[in-house]
């Protein structure tokens, strides 16, 4: 029994001590692409500095901003934007990730956000990282209790990385051995993105809560985190609403929305957060995006064009 432990122990140690292998994945993973383990590669083998400037966010940012037109135009101010996009991923996961980001020392975390991301129920199967350090600054006692096995699975996870990153792990280790392809990959992640769609994704979840959302929650409570660890670090954190559907009204009602704006602005006053509303990027159309959360390619285009003349006042 000692020997498998010790052999899982050393192989953890040689994987997290690899710059060589971080370096590889945050430089061959595709965008997109076994987000988790992509995300801790381009934190773990970040230069740091306040060249960087970290966009946290799910899916929908990726969809919105063409993060390689937005660093060409931006090329002279000598900051490097990066996407550190996991899909799905409830805002709490950044809030995870608070110390890890913190320590890279960036100019700025711009946060981007949306209804969905910042619910209350049905959420910890979308939270993909986990720190010790900040669970209760996330989740109160009570939200502990009720939920042990998330947290017990977190501190497995925190505890040993090949247990934390195994899928990609495998998948990436294939792809360097000539045994896969990441179009393979892409393929059987596609398929497990339309399983988890079927069975109620994130906003399928957030619109089918017909009881409302509480607040503060753990997901709040991450863009409040991230706010102090920010400010400690002499760090800018900005908050960014996502790309608003004109139609999420119908869908989630004016009452939750108010809810979630009256939140959000608490968390603005209390935490001395710049707060970007959707609106105040630019005003987009129904024809802007391809479902209601995503863009399509002519809303990427009007959202990066206003990136590109909105951001670098937010990051100096």
């Amino acid at each position: 029994m000692i020997g498998p432990i010790l052999g899982l122990v050393a192989l953890d140690r040689a994987v997290t001590l690899s710059s060589a292998h971080w370096s590889w994945a945050a430089r061959e993973v595709p965008e997109g692409l076994l987000d988790p383990y992509r995300v801790e590669a381009l934190l773990r083998s970040a230069t740091p500095g306040p060249q960087n400037v970290f966009i946290l966010g799910d899916s929908v940012i990726d969809s919105a901003l063409d993060v390689s037109s937005l660093n060409e135009a931006l090329e002279d101010e000598g900051r490097r934007y990066t996407i550190l996009r996991i899909g799905g991923s409830a805002t709490a996961t950044f809030g995870f990730l608070a110390n890890q980001l913190v320590a890279v020392k960036p100019a700025a975390i711009l946060l981007v956000v949306n209804g969905a991301a910042l619910r209350s129920q049905a959420f910890t199967g979308q939270v993909y990282n986990y720190d010790v350090r900040v669970v209760r600054d996330l989740f109160t006692w009570r939200e502990i209790l009720a939920d042990p096995g998330f947290h017990l699975a977190g501190l497995a996870d925190q505890a040993n990385i090949v247990f934390r990153q195994r899928y990609a792990l495998q998948r990436a280790l294939a792809v360097r051995l000539g045994l896969s392809s990441w179009d393979r990959v892409r393929l059987e992640q596609t398929r497990l993105q339309l399983e988890i769609s079927q069975a109620l994704g994130p906003l399928r979840r957030w619109v089918r809560n017909r009881q409302g959302d509480t607040y503060p929650n753990p997901n709040t409570r991450a863009i409040a985190l991230l706010a102090r660890k920010a400010h400690e670090n002499g760090i800018r954190l900005v908050l960014i609403e996502a790309p608003f559907h004109p139609h999420m009204k119908l869908l989630v009602g004016e009452p939750r929305l108010q809810a979630l704006r009256a939140e959000i602005a608490r968390l603005v006053r209390e935490e001395n957060i710049e707060y970007l509303r959707a609106e105040d990027m630019l005003a987009l159309d129904v024809d802007d995006f391809r479902d209601h959360t995503h863009l399509n390619a002519t809303g990427k285009k009007r959202f990066t064009e206003a990136a590109i003349r909105i951001f670098p006042r937010m990051v100096h």
